[in-house]
């Protein structure tokens, strides 16, 4: 079973690494067209196909940032994709820190039963993005 069809998947976040290879030009438009039925792994890899080259992309992710602008202004770069429908709630963001690194959020939030509390949902992803625009403590 897809993570992102899980209920309950929550917030997956993971550090884009420098030339990480996603192997997406041939699938990008699928993983596109599949919305929340993705792979949170996947939507990941888009994501970081569209930071090292996605062009007139990252200005359009950044238009609405999914998150409230005090929190959103944490960030030097943040990118936002997301949708929802009853029952089902995603959310995807690319994110460039303060100090120059870049991270990659997804998380969905599935019940076929009822309506997701989407207030609840955007707030957990909020309280992980805060935690993810801390900068990391030396070494």
């Amino acid at each position: 079973m897809y993570a992102s069809r899980r209920r309950g998947a929550g917030p997956d976040p993971v550090r884009v690494q420098p030339g990480l290879r996603a192997g997406l030009p041939g699938r990008w438009r699928r993983l596109l067209l599949g919305q929340w039925f993705t792979r949170l792994r996947h939507r990941r890899l888009l994501l970081d196909h569209l930071r090292r080259g996605g062009g007139d992309a990252l200005p359009i992710l950044a238009v609405n940032p999914g998150i409230a602008p005090a929190d959103a202004g944490r960030w030097r770069y943040l990118g936002y994709k997301g949708g929802s429908e009853p029952g089902v709630i995603a959310m995807s963001f690319l994110a460039q820190r303060q100090d120059g690194d870049w991270y990659a959020l997804s998380a969905s939030w599935n019940n076929p039963a009822a309506p997701v509390d989407e207030a609840r949902f955007v707030a957990l992803v909020t309280r992980a993005l805060n935690l993810l625009a801390q900068e990391a403590p030396a070494r």
